[in-house]
């Protein structure tokens, strides 16, 4: 199966690939819609582990040091759309929990796109005795965590609907911001310094990333009608480390790491089924939240070694990410201290050290394996390519 899919990148053109790889995506996706009335579980696994030998198969189609882009972008959609259909399995997640149509549901699967929450009903009202319902009692002024050390279940992160409109005005801005950072790349690298293009670096990273999956939100919402919730959530805006990877930074990842790991984990149980869940633990949050993390280290150790054939130096990258785990953790445990002790952190404090510590671990961590490689100069030149070969092409597309 491997020579197959390496002998497909000698023998077919980059869209005759791209072409059949959606083709794949889309076929998993209705086998997966037929298995939809299986029960979760065992029942489900068959098809689950022959679509996903798929899906990690066709990163290999696409070259690591010619097609970077592509074949980055096919192992990012291979990941996320394997962690999606476990979830599935599992009785998890939006493929097993929303009511989609055929296409919206394909979409779902297939994309790395999250659909939006539904509005969440108002609380009700105390009554007129000032008595709290059981229903609320002890919620207000409570952060999730301390509702759920009294038993309560830790509500999952509302996303926000978007239109399609305003999905394709993201994109629209993102494609203007990220221009403008390309020529300050070309035009003044030389006289900028390094920590200062690093900083640059994670920024157009951001905006790369962030308006490809609001061109695909865009237009899933305009050809389904499904509302999509955003990818990106302003990161720059993060008041703290949980509030940045929680509610801000590629929600896409967080919402399906959460369905795969961090619920069965914080339940004591994979299968999602109709039965009381595991009693609340600190430590069981504590240890669901460091293992997201450390499984995300791991996805992007995979990552690197798809498009350069080994792992990061020393391991840099699962480092980094466990490194997370583990400054979140911490932070929770600041913030619950300062807390019992009636203290707070200003916003405007909490927002410069929150993207403080953000640069400081890409710049240790993120960008020195990625620079070593070569990285960017080659999405870059894949990207000339990639518009050179459109170019070409939309004179025989007028025809």
């Amino acid at each position: 199966m491997l020579a197959s899919a390496r002998s497909l990148a000698s023998t077919l053109s980059l869209v005759q690939r791209l072409l059949l790889w959606q083709l794949s995506l889309a076929g998993g996706g209705l086998a997966v819609w037929a298995a939809r009335r299986r029960p979760p579980g065992a029942a489900r696994l068959p098809v689950a582990v022959c679509v996903v030998a798929l899906n990690q198969l066709w990163p290999l189609a696409f070259d690591g040091d010619t097609e970077v882009i592509t074949n980055i972008t096919a192992f990012i959609v291979a990941c996320i759309t394997n962690v999606k259909l476990l979830s599935w399995v599992m009785g998890r997640g939006s493929l097993a929990e929303r009511a989609l149509t055929l296409p919206q549901f394909v979409a779902v699967y297939a994309l790395p796109i999250t659909p939006a929450d539904a509005p969440a009903a108002p609380p009700p009202a105390p009554p007129p005795s000032g008595k709290r319902s059981p229903g609320t009692a002890g919620m207000e002024g409570e952060e999730a965590e301390d509702s759920q050390a009294k038993g309560k279940p830790r509500p999952k992160p509302t996303a926000e609907a978007r239109s399609a409109l305003t999905h394709f005005r993201h994109f629209v801005r993102k494609a203007a911001a990220l221009a403008g950072v390309v020529h300050v790349f070309v035009r003044f690298s030389a006289g900028v310094p390094r920590i200062a293009l690093l900083v640059l670096q994670g920024f157009s990273q951001y905006l790369g990333v962030s308006l490809g999956m609001d061109a695909m939100a865009a237009a899933v919402g305009a050809l389904t009608g499904l509302a999509i919730a955003p990818a990106f959530n302003n990161p720059y805006a993060s008041t703290s480390l949980g509030d940045f990877w929680n509610h801000r930074w590629n929600l896409t990842v967080s919402d399906a790491l959460r369905s795969g790991v961090y619920e069965p984990i914080m339940e004591g149980r994979l299968v999602r089924r109709p039965g009381q869940a595991a009693p609340f633990s600190r430590a069981r949050r504590l240890a669901a939240v460091f293992a997201v993390f450390v499984v995300s280290g791991l996805m992007h150790e995979a990552l690197f070694w798809n498009f350069t054939g080994r792992f990061t130096p020393r391991l840099l990258w699962l480092k980094y990410f466990a490194g997370w785990g583990a400054l979140v953790v911490a932070e929770n445990a600041g913030k619950h201290a300062l807390r019992g002790a009636g203290l707070r952190v200003p916003t405007s404090l909490a927002r410069i050290l929150t993207i403080a510590i953000v640069n400081l671990m890409v710049v240790q961590y993120w960008w020195p394996p990625v620079n070593e490689m070569g990285v960017p100069e080659k999405a870059a030149q894949h990207a000339v390519e990639a518009w050179r070969a459109l170019r070409g092409a939309a004179p025989a597309l007028r025809k």
